[in-house]
């Protein structure tokens, strides 16, 4: 009886490629809170439920903040 564990297309898995950070949001906050994604390829799995929860709520934390810079537009809108 053959393992399958035993085949040679298992032995050398490769990774998958996790895809970076991405393109600056323009939003110091939200920017801030995207780069905690970065750590979850090296968490263990049991955590990542735990890990994107949190960042999920501080993403929502930051993108209902206010602006740092409200009423300072500069399109002529206010």
């Amino acid at each position: 009886m053959t393992e399958l564990n035993d085949s040679p297309e298992t032995a050398e898995r490769t990774l998958p490629q996790w895809p970076g950070s991405g393109n600056p949001t323009g939003d110091p906050a939200v920017d801030a809170v995207l780069e905690q994604l970065d750590g979850i390829p090296a968490a263990p799995v049991a955590g990542h439920s735990g890990l994107y929860s949190g960042i999920h709520h501080a993403l929502r934390e930051a993108l209902d903040a206010e602006p740092a810079d409200a009423g300072t537009r500069t399109d002529g809108e206010s």
